[in-house]
């Protein structure tokens, strides 16, 4: 069960971030940004989700040795996806952005 935990938490930080990128190039007016962000950050919200679910996991089968192991590597990585979808967002944003600025 742990392991589609983390696999799944994987593939949804993998497309919080792609999200944004995948934008760039579909966004045709500014206010259509706005669904790619959401999208984003339900994946990354998603993400967090499924780890929270795996801690549960590992308490009710009495691992914590194992998630003592973990949980410091799991908050770096958490850290790191949310600083990284906004700052992938916040790119994208100002990218999108100064696209349109430059076509007024």
């Amino acid at each position: 069960m742990s392991v589609y935990y983390s696999i799944g938490s994987i593939l949804l930080g993998l497309a919080a971030w792609w999200i944004p990128y995948a934008a760039r190039g579909k966004v045709r007016n500014f206010g259509g940004l706005s669904k790619y962000v959401f999208l984003s950050f339900c994946c990354c919200v998603a993400a967090l989700f499924l780890q929270f679910l795996e801690i549960r996991y590992r308490v009710q089968i009495r691992d914590f040795a194992g998630l003592m192991d973990t949980i410091g590597a799991i908050v770096v990585a958490a850290v790191v996806l949310i600083m990284g979808t906004f700052g992938m967002n916040g790119v994208v944003y100002l990218y999108v952005r100064e696209k349109f600025e430059a076509v007024r």
